[in-house]
């Protein structure tokens, strides 16, 4: 239901999306990358967080 209502309001032009932020582990092609969301009628905000190893992939496991 919180993610209809996310939806809905950027639709109308509601939502704010702020640029993602990316942090690279140091030595790696390791990243984590945030993704906010404020939520205007609720005072309240969101966070995705989502980890990239991209190295995975050789050892045939998911890289995200």
């Amino acid at each position: 239901m919180l993610m209809e209502k996310v939806f809905a309001a950027l639709a109308r032009g509601e939502a704010a999306v702020p640029e993602r932020t990316v942090l690279t582990l140091e030595n790696t092609d390791n990243s984590i990358l945030f993704m906010p969301g404020p939520l205007a009628d609720s005072g309240g905000i969101g966070i995705e967080a989502l980890s990239v190893f991209p190295s995975d992939a050789a050892r045939g496991i998911p890289t995200i």
